[in-house]
């Protein structure tokens, strides 16, 4: 069964090139962490000088939030490759996070998307 996610784009044109991306890495992290029951992504540039991938993981009783950032102009980190690194960071999240950890009570970062 597919975790429920939310994709949701910010000063950032929609793409169902960009969503299907973020589809196939959800589903990989699904496999390899089974205990992942939630992830939000956003996408967002809203300086339209640096995009920004945030991911967060709800795990039970827990949240685990994993953001990166790049700029937007010439030479900078593609929306692809961004979402990419983003989710390798949280994959090496998961693999340290401790699960006997303390829950904490909140959720994802409020007024991002």
């Amino acid at each position: 069964m597919r975790i429920p996610m939310r994709i949701s784009f910010d000063h950032v044109p929609p793409s169902d090139a960009l969503a299907e991306l973020v589809r196939q890495h959800v589903w990989e992290l699904q496999e390899s962490f089974p205990r992942v029951a939630r992830c939000e992504v956003a996408i967002a540039d809203p300086s339209g000088t640096r995009l920004g991938v945030r991911i967060d993981l709800s795990i039970p009783g827990r949240w685990l939030a994993v953001e990166r950032d790049a700029p937007t102009a010439p030479g900078g980190t593609s929306a692809f490759g961004l979402i990419a690194d983003t989710f390798e960071a949280a994959r090496r999240e998961l693999e340290a996070f401790p699960l006997d950890a303390p829950a904490s009570t909140g959720g994802p970062a409020s007024g991002r998307h």
